[in-house]
């Protein structure tokens, strides 16, 4: 049997080679071979990600995405499945090279694409699967159960009937819902799940046993190994590839003199600096020192108005800080902040829906773990003008009412670094009693505001 990587590696030089046969002929004849040209391009991506180069997969599974797109537009019954998986395998290369905001517009088409589809049963199961996993990943997990049960329930029928056709699909799903559950803590649910996962199991490993080996070396290469209800870590992973103590200390160093090119304005010698601290780190596979230069990269693109390439070091930052808080308390403090800078960053980008889940994560960090009345204050802010703009006026009363309270006693005791907060708060409370129809309360809001902007 051939290695499981040599396979791959096998796979991607075929694949490579279709993409330039296809881009040949598609000159000749475009309209009969931009199909077969659009199906190379997603496997080489797929292929490219299974070979650990996401960077190189992404514009690539984007050139599949806009084919199908184009195709799908003309022809729907014909490839808008097709479009549909693209658009999965899209995401899944941005959410593993962290971006997982962005990696959830591609997701959330393929499942609204399904949806329309006569006939796209498979289809939309898997959109939902993939789409659940990822809002796992990014600690959504009530959205994520909503998606994996779902996926569940449109499984159910042909799981029921015992057979064994779809043996790999229905053991990744029923993997993936009990790992949801086990996160949150709903064990006792998961376990009908885990039997029939074990029994689906027993089949792969009796029928397709390369299939289970390809998977375990996958899996064992981020510290994980195959089990029959899905997979666990494999004991003292990454302890023996720790990066060296002065490499980091170096690496500290840079940080830290990138914060003071920011501090001095020198916005695009400190994006330089923290572009290079990253991708050293990343070499070394340093996660818990790269949250720090990720979020001070996406605070300097923020800064220069680049808000959409903020997003995805910033997501980045955010999923780092909430796997090393789950094993440690202290960490709890930097989680709250890039998950309310996070949500900031999204309604600088008109995503308001999206950005009340970060806010809303933040505002309860702050309230039942973190003690930062600032902190509190500027996430309740935040959350009240996302609640805002969706018209959700009670809702944005109460958090910018929290936010005031919070900020009050902080301006009185630092004018200086709070007034102007207050200030905004207050209008912006304003502005939402309006919306409810509370003119008195709205005027003497508004009153307040304006006294503190004299100063």
């Amino acid at each position: 049997m051939s290695h499981p990587h040599e396979g791959v590696a096998r796979a991607l030089a075929e694949a490579e080679q279709q993409v330039r046969l296809f881009r040949r002929l598609v000159e000749a004849d475009p309209d009969r071979h931009s199909p077969d040209l659009a199906s190379a391009l997603d496997a080489h991506a797929l292929l490219l990600g299974l070979s650990a180069r996401r960077e190189d997969a992404v514009p690539v599974a984007q050139e599949a995405v806009d084919l199908y797109r184009d195709l799908t537009g003309r022809q729907p019954d014909e490839y808008a499945s097709a479009f549909a998986s693209s658009l999965i395998n899209l995401g899944n290369q941005l959410a593993e090279l962290g971006h997982h905001h962005h990696a959830l517009v591609p997701m959330r088409e393929a499942v609204e694409l399904c949806r329309h589809l006569t006939s796209a049963g498979p289809e939309l199961v898997s959109s939902l699967e993939f789409i659940g996993i990822k809002l796992g990943e990014m600690g959504r997990h009530d959205e994520a159960l909503d998606a994996l049960n779902e996926a569940m329930e449109l499984r159910r029928s042909l799981i029921d009937t015992g057979r064994t056709d779809h043996a790999i699909a229905h053991w990744t799903g029923l993997v993936a819902l009990i790992h949801q559950l086990h996160e949150m803590g709903r064990t006792g649910e998961a376990q009908p799940y885990q039997r029939m996962a074990a029994r689906y199991h027993r089949h792969i490993a009796a029928t397709q046993p390369d299939f289970i080996a390809f998977l375990d070396e996958l899996l064992n290469g981020h510290g994980y190994s195959v089990t029959a209800t899905g997979f666990r870590r494999n004991p003292g992973h990454g302890t023996a590839s720790t990066p060296d103590r002065d490499l980091l200390a170096r690496l500290h160093e840079q940080n830290e003199e990138g914060m003071r090119l920011m501090r001095a304005g020198r916005l695009d010698d400190a994006l330089v600096l923290f572009e290079q601290v990253i991708d050293v780190l990343d070499g070394e596979s340093a996660a818990a020192a790269t949250a720090s230069p990720l979020y001070n990269l996406a605070l300097v693109l923020t800064k220069l108005g680049r808000y959409g390439e903020a997003l995805g070091p910033l997501d980045r930052a955010v999923h780092i800080h909430r796997a090393l808080a789950t094993s440690d308390a202290r960490r709890l403090p930097q989680l709250a902040s890039s998950l309310n800078n996070l949500g900031w960053l999204l309604l600088a980008l008109s995503r308001f829906e999206d950005a009340l889940v970060p806010l809303n994560e933040a505002v309860a960090l702050y309230r039942r773990h973190v003690e930062s009345p600032d902190g509190h204050a500027r996430s309740l802010y935040n959350l009240g003008v996302g609640l805002g703009h969706l018209r959700r006026h009670r809702e944005a009363v109460t958090a910018a009412e929290g936010a005031v309270d919070l900020l009050r006693p902080l301006a009185a005791s630092d004018p200086g670094a709070h007034r102007a907060s207050l200030a905004d708060a207050l209008t912006w409370l304003g502005k939402q009693l309006r919306h409810l129809g509370r003119n008195r309360e709205a005027r003497a809001a508004e009153r307040e505001a304006r006294r503190l902007q004299v100063y």
